[in-house]
């Protein structure tokens, strides 16, 4: 996802007949086709694009050929460009981020048994991940130095889905409180964006290995 433009679309309501593509009609494709190849043709194009400040890393990369393209159409198009670019990245990173995060916490939660996890042992068991990315995180921008998650990151994440830490009694296999998150917590997220998600048993073994130790 975060090396791609991502666009976020809705379901169809209903409301209105959907336009399906025909595949033994293409006479919009041929036109649209024939204007760009023309276009091309004649076409400067700056490989390198003055970016907007906001946009860094990855985020910019996946940027910057589009902008060209816009700026060789003309300034006023490269200004349009710049601003959705903005747009997007603002609008839909964390969201994207937190999606991620929603259906690693469910693959947690799935592996080891438990109806209430320490923040810490939650994060342990994030970074912990083959291909969770948690432990080279880098920001909802790809602007940091790579780094393991912390607790204070994993909750500003969080807090858009309404879930906070609270303190949790009895903490299991510890006989102790602490601040953490019960599963409970995440049910009403998971089933808005993770309906398909769950524990997968590569990482399973490995979390559950976590949670044993000591």
């Amino acid at each position: 996802m975060s090396r791609s433009v991502v666009i976020h679309m809705t379901r169809h309501d209903g409301t209105a007949p959907l336009r399906r593509f025909d595949r033994d009609d293409t006479r919009d494709l041929d036109i649209i086709y024939s204007r760009l190849k023309t276009w091309a043709r004649s076409a400067t194009i700056n490989p390198d694009p003055a970016m907007p400040d906001e946009l860094h890393g990855r985020v910019a990369d996946n940027w910057r050929v589009l902008i060209a393209i816009a700026d060789a159409f003309s300034s006023a198009w490269g200004a349009l460009a710049r601003e959705a670019s903005i747009h997007f990245a603002r609008g839909h990173c964390e969201e994207d981020v937190a999606i991620t995060l929603l259906r690693d916490i469910r693959t947690v939660f799935d592996a080891c048994g438990l109806d209430r996890l320490a923040s810490k042992a939650l994060v342990d068991a994030l970074n912990a991940m083959d291909d969770g990315g948690w432990s080279e995180w880098r920001g909802t921008h790809d602007d940091q130095r790579p780094h393991c998650l912390s607790q204070g990151e994993l909750a500003r994440l969080l807090r858009p889905f309404g879930i906070r830490s609270r303190s949790i009694w009895p903490l299991p296999r510890a006989g102790r409180g602490a601040k953490g998150y019960h599963q409970h917590q995440f049910e009403d997220a998971w089933r808005a964006y993770c309906r398909d998600a769950g524990g997968t048993p590569a990482q399973s073994r490995k979390i559950k290995a976590l949670f044993n130790v000591g």
